[in-house]
């Protein structure tokens, strides 16, 4: 792979990093605004509730006491061995969205901890999943993602 396919795999895992942010940033000031912590709402049928909560533990128990410099750190560093390790092969660009997706919702919810001790979820499916956010869907989903460009690459 040549540098300028490197620099466009990095930019677009920029780009969808910061709309991650964006959207996960914009989504949490909607709840605190028009949710009260504790209320409870339910949507969809009753299969999705919206429930703010300020979470001071860490999502699925990971970086819940690391200072948010750190957190940021280690997602930076998860994103871009996502980013190599789909590196070379024809689904490049899936692995590169599945890292910015992880980065993207990694600082976001860094950039609650930092602000506020804590992160705004507000979006509740079932108690088997908890209460979670735009960052939480970004980060699984981009776990996904990136985890299937690996494993496309392997074939």
């Amino acid at each position: 792979m040549d540098v300028g396919t490197t620099g466009r795999i990095i930019v677009a895992a920029g780009a969808v990093a910061a709309a991650t942010v964006a959207v996960d940033q914009s989504s949490k000031a909607i709840a605190r605004e028009h949710l009260p912590i504790g209320e409870h709402h339910d949507a969809a049928g009753g299969q999705l509730s919206l429930h703010h909560v300020q979470n001071t533990g860490g999502g699925y128990g990971a970086f819940g006491t690391l200072p948010a410099w750190a957190a940021v750190a280690a997602t930076i560093g998860i994103g871009a061995g996502l980013v190599a390790m789909g590196r070379g092969s024809s689904h490049q660009t899936l692995a590169a969205v599945g890292a910015g997706l992880v980065v993207g919702g990694g600082v976001g919810n860094a950039i609650d901890r930092a602000r506020d001790g804590s992160v705004t979820d507000f979006l509740h499916v079932t108690d088997a999943f908890g209460t979670f956010n735009a960052a939480d869907v970004a980060i699984t989903g981009g776990l996904v993602a990136a985890g299937a460009a690996i494993a496309l690459r392997a074939h």
